[in-house]
């Protein structure tokens, strides 16, 4: 997991400057390789989080693609480095990287979430991508002593792309800890996408996903989220801070 070249510094954390095309041109290429490749979508509250998070700090740092999560991302890349950001939400990148998935005829894994949001999950999939091959799944409930029988189960479900739900920060440094573990495959933590995806939570509309205030329809359907929210300004401050 060799960290990339393009990436810009936003408070401690190596962010991809990349366009949309070229992060799905290598998530394709990844998905191919014989080696395994990690996927983070970093927001305002993982990169501060990532500030006092060791072990999220270095898996950004060994991430092969670390990708802008969040309107506050691209505005600290503007005001920091003058620099343009790609905001590109998990949500749309995991989607865009199954379809993917069905093109090449690889096979993905779904990891995480309550029981039965998998399994809701790739109903959905299966009506979005009706040759999309889905060839395991499995809760986010689970003990240490059960991981072997995850990884066996990955390995043997020959899955190219393996999207792990289990809420950041938890799901990257799972990957990364895990990793001399973990069966070749692009892993990519995301989040809530299961639970939108199985219809437990609503989607924003497209108009407020374009506004960039996503989080703010989420947090009226899910309240408590509310503690974490209240993070926001003081990235916005330690970012002001920083520039000037």
């Amino acid at each position: 997991m060799d960290p990339k070249k393009t990436r810009i510094n936003i408070l401690g954390t190596g962010v991809d400057s990349i366009p949309r095309h070229e992060a799905l041109q290598k998530a394709s290429q990844f998905m191919t390789s014989l080696r395994s490749h990690h996927i983070i979508t970093a927001n305002s509250l993982l990169i501060l989080e990532a500030q006092k998070n060791p072990a999220l700090h270095q898996a950004c740092q060994k991430a092969s693609l670390v990708l802008p999560d969040s309107a506050g991302v691209s505005w600290a890349a503007i005001t920091l480095h003058a620099s343009r950001l790609y905001r590109y939400p998990g949500i749309d990148m995991a989607f865009e990287m199954c379809g993917i998935a069905q093109s090449m005829n690889v096979p993905i894994y779904l990891l995480g979430g309550e029981p039965g949001i998998s399994k809701n999950a790739a109903r959905y999939l299966y009506q979005q991508l009706p040759r999309l091959v889905i060839a395991g799944m499995r809760d986010g409930f689970f003990q240490e002593r059960d991981e072997k029988s995850i990884f066996d189960d990955i390995a043997q479900s020959r899955a190219r792309l393996v999207l792990v739900a289990m809420g950041m920060p938890k799901q990257e440094i799972w990957i990364s800890q895990r990793w001399p573990h973990l069966p070749p495959a692009v892993y990519m933590g995301v989040g809530g996408t299961l639970d939108v995806w199985a219809g437990k939570v609503n989607r924003a509309p497209p108009l407020v996903q374009k506004s960039g205030f996503e989080w703010l329809y989420r947090l009226g359907q899910e309240p408590s989220r509310w503690k974490r929210m209240t993070q926001l300004p003081k990235f916005a401050i330690k970012v002001i801070t920083r520039r000037f």
